[in-house]
């Protein structure tokens, strides 16, 4: 992390560079106090382009964003029941919670002895060893759990995703496991625009311009039949299908280069574009196609770039529990998701 007037030394000097025709990528990738936002936002500032990430980058990024998530939930602490009631116990190294939790537990063991111990804004108080004894397993437990989740991430994201034979990989993998309705595997470009061009052209040799294509993130893994039928049916009747949310939250536009709220949206008229979007596909290939043309690379999903060339949209309500998981607290949050269907499923409701 850089502060502003290190942010500030940073973009005199690209901007020099960036002027006398330099690319500058290559030196913001070499700043190594730099996190991969701090690249995208500098870089975007000075070229108005987006930010040509490596996978090396968007990995070590990846990494120790979960890394930092897993520690602050682990630190974050537990709830114990104790005497009938629940008592949160936080199990921090900074102020000393970890420490100290593991010398009760090593006093337990050599006295046998109630111990002094206080609960998060408790009064100091004794605590018998077998209080202790849950207290310290019950961190220890969801330190195991967090970390145990971490590392699995970790080794995904090391191991699963590699710049050659990805392809490759990924076809053994279809083959491996029987999926037949994976017909391609298309390289994906520099952008999520430019990936997406890449699949439609792909689709355009397979199928006919008139058929219906649903554009899906990979990351939102939790759609369902019913969100899919929705929106095929809207395109048939309609030309095309934006799944959305309603925005639970309120809305505001800022002035334009400063952190001034400039409009407030009427909540009940806003909703949040989400995934997938379905268009026939010679409509949306034509949009793509035209954007190309005019060398307009900064479309952030399929709904804008169709919006920009005159289309009318239309909407599809989808599931709220259909997020899309891009930062280490998606990824929790999906999993208590994932826990919950699974519970339910078990009691059969």
């Amino acid at each position: 992390m850089i502060n502003d007037f290190e942010k500030g030394i940073i973009l005199l000097a690209l901007n020099s560079k960036f002027k006398n025709g330099e690319d500058i990528a290559p030196i913001l990738k070499s700043y190594s106090n730099l996190n991969i936002d701090e690249r995208e936002a500098i870089y975007k500032e000075i070229t108005n382009k987006p930010y040509p990430a490596t996978l090396d980058e968007v990995k070590e990024y990846k990494i120790s964003t979960f890394s930092e998530i897993c520690n602050s939930i682990i630190e974050k602490g537990v709830d114990v029941e104790i005497d009938g009631k629940k008592e949160h116990f936080s199990y921090t190294i900074k102020n000393g919670d970890q420490t100290n939790i593991d010398n009760l537990v090593s006093s337990v063991k050599f006295t046998g002895l109630s111990q002094p111990y206080h609960a998060d804004g408790g009064n100091c108080r004794m605590y018998t060893p077998a209080q202790v004894i849950a207290i310290y397993i019950a961190c220890i437990t969801n330190k195991t759990k967090q970390t145990t989740y971490f590392n699995q991430m970790k080794r995904f994201i090391t191991e699963f995703f590699t710049d050659e034979n990805q392809i490759d990989d990924l076809r053994k993998i279809i083959e491996k496991n029987n999926l037949k309705k994976v017909v391609s595997i298309v390289p994906g470009g520099n952008t999520g625009q430019e990936s997406i061009y890449n699949g439609l052209k792909e689709i355009e040799k397979r199928y006919s311009k008139n058929d219906i294509v649903l554009i899906h993130d990979g990351v939102r893994p939790l759609i369902n039949n019913d969100t899919i039928n929705d929106n095929i049916n809207l395109v048939k009747e309609k030309g095309n299908a934006i799944t959305t949310a309603p925005a639970i939250e309120t809305i505001i536009k800022l002035k334009k280069g400063e952190n001034i709220i400039d409009d407030i949206y009427n909540r009940s008229e806003c909703f949040m574009a989400r995934a997938p979007q379905s268009f026939q596909l010679k409509d949306i290939l034509e949009a793509h196609e035209k954007a190309i043309k005019e060398k307009k690379s900064d479309f952030i999903d399929s709904a804008s770039i169709m919006k920009y060339y005159g289309h009318n949209l239309n909407i599809v309500n989808g599931p709220s529990e259909n997020i899309k998981i891009t930062t280490p607290s998606d990824f929790y949050i999906f999993k208590a998701i994932l826990d919950m269907k699974e519970n339910l499923n078990i009691f059969g409701l």
